[in-house]
C-alpha cells in the first residue's frame, strides 16, 4: 500500500504515541546502542590490536541483527498497543537470534554487493529491505528471503517517502551534534604548524576522550522518535493501519483506547469516529 501521509503527519502520530514514554523508550534505544557498540568502545580503547579489531567486528555482525529485531518488536508494540512494554518486547529479538542474524547478513551482503557496482543501487537496496525486520517481528517464522521479498513489495512506490521521512529528522541530529562539535573544537590545538600525521594523531586522541564520546552520542536521544515514526510508516505501508485524510474531521479521543489516535483530520475508511488497525 502506498503511504499517503506526509512526514509531518507521520511524526505527529509518533509524538502522540510517545507521550509519557519518551524516557523509557529512549533508555531502550540507549541499551540497544550499548549492547551493539559498547564493547567496541571499551575493549577497543583498552586493548587495541588487529585481532581484537577483527573480533569486535565479528561481534558487531553477530549482535546487530537481534538488536535491530528487538527494536522492531518494541516500537511496533509501542505504536500499536499505546503502551510501553519495556524489556519484554526488546528481548524477543534475541529469542529469534538465528533468523535475525540470517536476515541481517542477507541484507548486508546484498547492499554491499550492489554498492560495489554503484552507490545508487546500494541505496535503493537498503530502502527496499528497510522494512524486513518489522516483517520478521510480525511473523517470526518467516525465512530471511521471505522477509526481504515482502519488504521489497511494500516499498514499491514508497522509497522516496521513506527518504523524506528520514531526512526530516536531520535538524534534530544537527542540534544534538552541536555539543560534541563545540567540545572537540575547544579541545583541539591546531594553531601551530603541524604535519598531516600529527594532525591525524591529535584528532584520534581527542575523539577517543570519554567526554567527547558521551557528547557525540547525544543524537541517540531522538532515535526513539525516529523508530516510532518508522513503525507508523511500516503499519501504513503493510496495510495494517489505513487512514483517510480529511481536513474537516475532528476526532473525539478516549484516553487509553487501543488503536485510537488523537489526530485531528484523520478518519478510517471503516469508521468515521476512530482510527483502527
Amino acid at each position: 500500500m502506498v503511504v499517503s501521509l506526509n512526514s509531518g503527519k507521520i511524526k505527529r502520530l509518533a509524538r502522540q504515541m510517545l507521550r509519557g514514554r519518551w524516557v523509557r523508550s529512549t533508555l531502550i534505544v540507549v541499551l540497544a546502542m550499548l549492547i551493539a557498540q559498547g564493547p567496541s568502545f571499551v575493549i577497543g580503547y583498552l586493548f587495541g590490536s588487529t585481532f581484537i579489531s577483527y573480533a569486535l567486528n565479528l561481534y558487531f555482525v553477530m549482535i546487530l541483527g537481534p538488536v535491530s529485531l528487538g527494536l522492531s518488536y518494541y516500537f511496533i508494540e509501542l505504536f500499536r498497543s499505546n503502551k510501553d512494554t519495556g524489556l519484554s518486547s526488546f528481548t524477543n529479538g534475541f529469542a529469534n537470534w538465528w533468523n535475525a542474524l540470517g536476515l541481517f547478513t542477507a541484507i548486508l551482503l546484498r547492499v554491499i554487493l550492489l554498492s560495489f557496482l554503484l552507490i545508487v543501487p546500494g541505496i535503493i537496496a537498503a530502502l527496499k529491505y528497510s522494512q524486513a525486520f518489522f516483517v520478521l517481528a510480525d511473523d517470526p517464522d518467516l525465512r530471511p528471503s521471505e522477509c526481504m521479498a515482502r519488504s521489497a513489495a511494500m516499498m514499491n512506490g514508497n522509497k522516496l517517502k521513506l527518504v523524506w521521512l528520514e531526512l526530516s529528522f536531520i535538524l534534530w541530529y544537527m542540534l544534538l551534534g552541536i555539543p560534541g562539535s563545540v567540545w572537540l573544537t575547544a579541545h583541539l590545538d591546531l594553531t601551530a604548524s603541524i604535519s598531516v600525521e600529527q594532525y591525524v594523531q591529535t584528532i584520534m586522541i581527542a575523539t577517543s576522550n570519554p567526554v567527547y564520546i558521551l557528547l557525540n552520542s547525544l543524537p541517540v536521544l531522538c532515535r526513539a522518535y525516529v523508530h516510532t515514526a518508522e513503525a507508523c510508516f511500516y503499519d501504513i505501508a503493510s496495510g495494517q493501519l489505513q487512514l483517510q485524510y480529511d481536513g474537516q474531521v475532528s476526532l473525539d479521543f478516549e484516553p487509553g483506547a487501543r488503536d485510537v489516535y488523537e489526530i485531528s483530520g484523520f478518519e478510517t475508511r471503516e469508521d468515521d469516529n476512530n482510527l483502527n488497525h
